[in-house]
């Protein structure tokens, strides 16, 4: 006992040491685990404005693709109206007849 009254600095200093290492540990893994989360928010933002990205632009691509098949169905109609209306006499080649039927299908 009379040891550690006489000296008591130095253990104080090794005891002092020994806390401050641990809570310097601990800090550091709680800064550690802080920029994991910022970094895993970061990706998950990011993925989710790839994906809102890759949604309009399908969308996009759906829109011209139905906005085309109408322009497409508004010529079959009046290619047919054309040619039904000269009463049997057909004012496109023969080209644009298998054209035309190809595009019916």
């Amino acid at each position: 006992m009379t040891f550690l009254l006489a000296n008591w600095k130095p253990i104080a200093f090794a005891l002092a040491f020994v806390v401050g290492i641990g809570i310097g540990w601990t800090v550091n893994g709680w800064k550690h685990e802080a920029d994991r989360a910022a970094a895993l928010e970061d990706l998950i933002a990011e993925q989710k404005k790839n994906w809102d990205d890759a949604v309009k632009e399908e969308a996009k691509r759906i829109a011209g693709q139905a906005e085309r098949e109408a322009e497409t169905e508004t010529v079959i109609e009046e290619v047919i109206r054309y040619v039904e209306a000269d009463s049997g006499h057909c004012r496109i080649g023969p080209d644009s007849v298998r054209s035309l039927n190809r595009l019916r299908k």
